[in-house]
């Protein structure tokens, strides 16, 4: 029961990661952009960058989607599959571009509630990968 409850609250947590933003960008102190991982992905492809756009399609948002379902309805098989490894591309993202602003004059980043709901994912995922997975090679 509690293995269920985490994996839907992981699977909330990262609904509202990828479509809340994730990161506010000041440009001269007058324009501010709100980013979420849905509104890159949109933006990517309106701008004809496909491969970047898939590339953080599958890594960002389908494998963690198919990690969380799953734990959810409790395959096995997907359970073996080392995809926590690669489901954190999004993470990297948003950490350059904060890198970036701290070293520019010209644009200021700053970490938004998106963030933090799709950090919240990731931890609920690992705190799962660690208790249940540690359990069952013992039994």
């Amino acid at each position: 029961m509690l293995k269920k409850c985490l994996a839907i609250l992981e699977l909330l947590f990262f609904l509202l990661g990828i479509s809340l933003p994730l990161i506010v960008v000041q440009e001269f102190w007058f324009f501010r952009n709100e980013i979420s991982l849905i509104n890159i992905v949109i933006g990517l492809l309106m701008n004809g960058e496909y491969l970047l756009s898939t590339v953080i399609t599958v890594f960002g948002v389908i494998v963690p989607l198919i990690k969380i379902t799953g734990r959810l309805l409790s395959i096995p098989s997907l359970n073996k599959l080392p995809l926590h490894k690669f489901s954190m591309l999004d993470i990297f993202l948003m950490s350059f571009v904060i890198f970036a602003s701290k070293f520019s004059l010209i644009f200021n980043a700053k970490i938004e509630i998106g963030f933090y709901f799709l950090l919240g994912s990731i931890l609920i995922g690992l705190l799962q990968l660690v208790f249940f997975t540690h359990k069952n090679s013992h039994s």
